[in-house]
């Protein structure tokens, strides 16, 4: 369940390609006191919702909660509601940031660190025992 389309791009990193693309920008003295932006994949929830059908051979589907806008009053009612409990507005803050792609990393740095072949997810979810 999330709120937007479901057709939003996300970006996803697997702590493998993490830890490659850490190591490279150690190396590299532009990265110094930069922030390194890399990602191993883009697609939406619907595609990652399609590529879990076929790797498992069972229907996944996505469930849309309302759009970028309720969302973001949903979170403004739950923190009025209850400021002190995080757990009822802070997730749904990063699912906003995501569906609302403000939180999408660019200028990506990938083609700086060339020896690093980010997963797809595609290969990640075909990698792993369903």
């Amino acid at each position: 369940m999330f709120g937007g389309t479901g057709n939003e791009k996300w970006q996803w990193t697997t702590l493998e390609d993490t830890a490659r693309y850490t190591v490279e920008a150690i190396h590299d003295p532009s990265a110094l006191n930069q922030v390194v932006k890399v990602c191993g994949d883009e697609i939406s929830l619907n595609e990652f919702a399609k590529i879990l059908s076929e790797a498992t051979g069972s229907p996944w589907s996505t469930k849309v909660m309302g759009t970028q806008e309720e969302l973001g009053k949903m979170i403004a009612i739950n923190y009025q509601q209850q400021p002190q409990n995080i757990f009822s507005w802070m997730p749904l803050q990063y699912v906003w940031g995501m569906v609302s792609e403000k939180f999408l990393l660019r200028p990506l740095w990938n083609s700086k660190y060339s020896t690093v072949h980010p997963t797809t997810v595609k290969d990640w979810v075909a990698s792993q025992k369903w």
